[in-house]
């Protein structure tokens, strides 16, 4: 009998918690295990929020952690929006959490002064894949699917 093969992951975890320990208007350098995951393939769990609510499919989203998180002033803070690019456009579907996978960048954005939904993003994915979030075991994240306060990061 032969021996089993199994594949690497393609693609590296990357969590809430981590991002938002590193600011980048306070901290000189993100934290090590941070930086590791610069340019490299990674995989969250969030909520699209679309830069635009009038297109049945999206190319540029913000991605949070939290459903209604830019739904309100003041939007979540820079080090929780990803600003994300995908390759290929994926359907709107507000509301439901995803799995976000794509190469992860330490990479601010700025607001789009000309776009009033749209917040500063401390991070940048360019999307690979967009697909429903089901956790695999019960260690996996927890995501709050009911609105909640946006956090202020001090």
């Amino acid at each position: 009998m032969g021996i089993l093969a199994i594949p690497a992951l393609a693609f590296s975890q990357l969590s809430w918690e981590l991002m938002y320990k590193y600011d980048v208007k306070k901290d000189k350098t993100p934290p090590k295990e941070l930086s590791a995951l610069q340019g490299k393939k990674v995989r969250i769990p969030g909520f699209v929020f679309p830069l635009d609510f009038e297109s049945r499919e999206l190319s540029q989203f913000l991605f949070v952690p939290s459903l209604g998180a830019c739904e309100h002033v003041p939007p979540p803070p820079a080090n929780l929006t990803v600003f994300t690019t995908m390759k290929k456009p994926v359907p709107f579907n507000y509301g439901q959490p995803m799995w976000l996978e794509g190469v992860f960048k330490i990479e601010f954005k700025a607001k789009d002064p000309n776009n009033p939904i749209s917040g500063d993003a401390q991070y940048f994915i360019e999307g690979t894949k967009l697909e429903n979030y089901f956790p695999e075991n019960k260690n996996a994240p927890k995501l709050q699917k009911t609105e909640r306060k946006n956090d202020v990061h001090s």
